[in-house]
């Protein structure tokens, strides 16, 4: 399953909301975790006022029903979930009329650029449907997708009575419509170069699920389809190749009519808002999504057995915690062997692209050009990156403009930062790596060359170490020495630099005051083996979270 991110600010930004929906769910990891604690009435924490949530129809109901749940426990605050389609709840995102915007669909490359904050709740299943006295009850996809053309026009022509086929559609810019139009090759490219429907002209358009439901209970003759949340007995779900489209299907991917629901914020939301979305990732807000839909922490990796080999290949920032969560998946599967090589996030994206490797990671969020080889994006964790000196070095804090000014070479001893007399040495990653291409990022370490490409500013006298051990053994062993690593590789060889007053640890980075951070991804494309989708799942279950909790912060 998808899952796309694809801005630094929806990074930061998830970092800060996502850190505290662990907080609720798991806890740091030397803490008991705070969902066996009591819940806060709303009076105690201090939450009141509206949250105005818009968008999507086939989000909607399970929008209303975490409200509804999460108001009995904050009973001074209001959910208003309002259903217009999804990409009026984009819009409302971006522009601010909304608190949170709902999709049903990916967010298209036009409004990748506004900078929305892209929370996934849940999958949901799309269901193709027709009228419960209509003898068919089983299609393939390509039979559909001339159904819905309009090449098929007749039910006698899939083995069903002699009546003209009507086929029921959903409005313009509805979310349902555009997952299933893409799913099922439905779209055609027009003489501009625009992707447009290939939904035959004849078809009924009705605005929202309901409505395309009431339709076919209405006509013998229908075809529609409708969310899987909107499915009840006035209409009958035809399987697709065999497979009936139910939740139980969907998660064992026999059903593959399926997309995302997304809940879409931007910048800085209110404490009503943060506390919603938190609820929605919480252990009992997924438990509430799991009654009607694919909650996204579902996995079946524990009811399974699995044998083979999954190479993982990529971020040295990555691997440590793919090998220790190798090593409880092969505890749990004798016959598995996953094999991960840290060798760089270029490298690993490129691995992934290639199949080289069953599975890519990074360090960072996929570039322009990586976007367009049609990659799946796994968020595994998010890491903080720390700026690392030699422990006798006495400086213990600095700004950001400060940490910039010396790795690009405009301060270059430390007595300018109130420190000894002695040259800084600047020790910086290789080309291609996650943790240098996050760092430079966020530290605004990246220049536009006469090109108009970004280039990084760090300084040409840096010296580049290959891996995070590399970075943390050249600073260990150079008393002036500044450089940057993965969170994951801190230890006592090296001191790590406060930021702006904040420690480089992962409670720190939960409460949003250490906020140099980048997301771990796990990369796919296309098909992936049993093996390879069964390691995933254990990934994003609790207890592979539990695992990614111990040094990094989890996802859920």
């Amino acid at each position: 399953m998808k899952l796309f991110m694809n801005s630094k600010k929806l990074v930061l930004a998830l970092v800060v909301l996502i850190a505290l929906g662990s907080l609720v769910g798991c806890g740091a990891s030397n803490e008991e975790p705070a969902n066996e604690e009591p819940a806060e009435s709303s009076s105690e924490n201090g939450l009141s006022g509206t949250v105005e949530v818009v968008g999507s129809t086939s989000v909607t109901p399970i929008a209303e029903k975490l409200g509804e749940a999460f108001m009995k426990e904050n009973p001074e605050v209001k959910i208003n979930v309002q259903g217009i389609g999804s990409t009026a709840g984009v819009k409302a995102a971006n522009d601010g009329t909304a608190d949170v915007g709902m999709a049903s669909r990916n967010l298209k490359e036009g409004e990748k650029e506004w900078g929305l904050d892209e929370h996934v709740i849940a999958y949901d299943g799309i269901a193709v449907v027709v009228h419960p006295s209509n003898g068919i009850s089983d299609l393939d996809k390509d039979t559909i997708t001339k159904i819905f053309k309009g090449e098929i026009t007749n039910w006698k022509e899939v083995g069903g009575n002699d009546k003209a086929i009507v086929v029921v559609s959903r409005e313009a810019g509805s979310g349902t419509r555009g997952a299933f139009e893409g799913i099922m090759n439905l779209e055609e490219e027009n003489d501009k170069g625009k992707d447009v429907s290939a939904v035959t002209k004849d078809a009924l358009i009705a605005e929202g699920n309901g409505a395309v439901r009431a339709n076919i209970a209405k006509k013998e003759n229908a075809i529609g389809y409708i969310s899987l949340a909107y499915m009840n007995d006035t209409v009958k779900g035809l399987k697709i190749e065999g497979a009936e489209p139910t939740v139980a299907n969907i998660v064992s991917g026999e059903y593959k009519v399926s997309r995302p629901f997304l809940m879409l914020t931007k910048g800085e939301l209110s404490k009503e808002a943060k506390a919603y979305l938190d609820f929605i990732m919480s252990d009992k807000g997924q438990e509430v999504v799991s009654e009607s839909l694919i909650p996204v922490n579902s996995s079946d990796s524990e009811a399974k057995e699995y044998s083979g080999t999954v190479e993982v290949v990529g971020s040295t920032s990555v691997t440590p915690i793919a090998q220790k969560l190798g090593e409880a998946f092969m505890e749990k599967h004798s016959d598995v062997k996953v094999n991960v090589q840290g060798i760089g996030s270029t490298a690993g994206v490129k691995a992934a692209n290639d199949g080289t490797a069953d599975v890519g990671m990074a360090s960072r969020n996929l570039k322009e050009g990586e976007k367009e080889w049609g990659l799946d994006e796994h968020v595994i964790a998010y890491d903080g990156i720390a700026v690392v000196a030699h422990p006798s070095n006495k400086i213990s804090d600095l700004d950001k403009e400060t940490v910039t000014k010396i790795f690009k070479g405009e301060i270059t001893n430390w007595k300018e930062v109130g420190g000894d007399d002695k040259d800084i040495v600047v020790v910086s990653r290789e080309a291609g790596s996650g943790t240098r291409g996050a760092f430079e990022g966020i530290m605004s370490l990246e220049e536009e060359n006469d090109k108009g490409k970004d280039v990084s500013a760090v300084t040409k006298e840096a010296l580049i170490a290959e891996g995070n051990g590399a970075v943390r053994a050249n600073v260990a062993k150079k008393e002036n020495a500044i450089g940057y690593i993965s969170l994951a590789y801190m230890n006592d060889t090296v001191k790590g630099i406060n930021i702006e007053g904040a420690e480089p640890t992962v409670e720190n980075i939960m409460a949003g005051d250490y906020k140099v951070s980048r997301p771990f991804l796990m990369l796919t494309k296309g098909e992936v083996s049993d093996v390879a989708k069964g390691y995933l799942d254990f990934i994003m279950s609790e207890e592979g979270q539990k695992i990614v909790a111990e040094k990094l912060i989890p996802v859920k």
